[in-house]
């Protein structure tokens, strides 16, 4: 009976320090899990990253890799490009229907030709060239078109100086106009019915002269032609003469 109480007391003793022994440890398993958590947290947390610089694009690594001249050293090169230009040759277009028109030197010589400003007359008539030449005498060089144009006009020009010299005057009293048509190189002349009295056959005979006169001297300017004149009765359709100068 001893024996048995003596068992049962070691029994006891040995269960009360196994007992508190295993407290601390279950107190350890006990720990809250948000403390633990918080450590691992803590422990396992990466270290905070430097921010990174920002990639340059592609087009500011160009820009960065590309210099940029300066205002002095762009200047010669402008200069260089304006040289060019001004020493470029300017192409000219020559027209393919270029002809000369001789005016004589007996008529260059003289007034108006004399005193003509032949660039002037080059530019404000669109002619290629206009010289005078050492034996006196004027060149025109134009286009055939613009050739047609001045015979014309020439033509034109010489009956009409004997138009000033005719129409208006005390010797033909009986003129009352002269017109010279280009295109068919006709003049007509209006005059009274005393044209035909016997005591203007003078006057008349002068005036045929004077035409012819004319026609000579554009002949000289421009080409060979006949003028055709038709003289009418003022008034009427009627006509008083008719005959050619050539």
């Amino acid at each position: 009976m001893k024996k048995t109480f003596l068992m049962v007391a070691l029994l006891l003793t040995l269960t009360a320090c196994g007992s508190a022994a295993t407290q601390p440890a279950q107190e350890a398993a006990t720990t809250p899990a948000s403390v633990t958590e918080s450590a691992s947290i803590a422990t396992e947390a990466p270290a905070a990253e430097e921010p990174a610089a920002p990639e340059a694009s592609a087009e500011t690594v160009e820009k960065a890799s590309v210099p940029v001249p300066s205002e002095e050293a762009a200047a010669p090169e402008a200069e260089a490009s304006e040289l060019d230009t001004l020493e470029s040759p300017v192409e000219v277009e020559i027209p393919s229907d270029l002809v000369d028109v001789i005016i004589p030197a007996d008529i260059a010589t003289n007034e108006p030709f004399s005193k003509m400003d032949l660039e002037a007359a080059r530019e404000n008539n669109g002619w290629y060239d206009a010289k005078r030449t050492e034996d006196g005498s004027i060149v025109f060089t134009m286009t055939e078109s613009q050739r047609d144009d001045y015979f014309k006009s020439t033509r034109e020009s010489m009956v009409s100086g004997v138009t000033k010299t005719v129409v208006g005057s005390e010797q033909y009293p009986y003129i009352k106009s002269i017109d010279f048509d280009g295109d068919t190189d006709t003049i007509s002349v209006v005059a009274d019915s005393s044209y035909s009295d016997e005591e203007n056959a003078t006057g008349i005979l002068v005036l045929r002269l004077l035409f012819m006169q004319a026609r000579d001297n554009a002949v000289k300017m421009t080409a060979e032609t006949d003028w055709h004149v038709l003289v009418y009765e003022s008034g009427t359709e009627n006509i008083l003469d008719e005959y050619d100068v050539g």
